[in-house]
């Protein structure tokens, strides 16, 4: 599969091993079905006024009934962060305050 980057893809179904394909084995043609599981979100974190990051920040995504389902800290380099989550609509929240995207 070529898909983004930030894109993790699964195959569900294949009658064929995908990683190891003998085609001297394959009689027609190879088909396969395949689900996006998670999405990766990427960001950096920096403080507006002190032009750098906030190392430890905790920044939590989830739902109406689950708001606390992922988590991450912002790291002291680069004020780096990812999370990863099923393809949906998620609120996140951070140091008190939310945010919806």
């Amino acid at each position: 599969m070529d898909v983004p980057h930030s894109w993790m893809v699964e195959a569900i179904y294949s009658p064929y091993d995908l990683d190891n394909i003998h085609l001297a084995s394959v009689e027609d043609r190879v088909e396969a079905e395949f689900v996006l599981e998670y999405i990766l979100v990427e960001g950096q974190c920096f403080d507006a006024h002190m032009d750098s990051p906030i190392p430890g920040l905790q920044y939590v995504m989830g739902t109406d009934t689950d708001p606390e389902l992922y988590d991450t800290i912002v790291m002291a380099n680069l004020g780096y962060f990812q999370l990863k989550g099923k393809p949906g609509a998620w609120n996140w929240s951070f140091s008190g305050f939310w945010c919806t995207g």
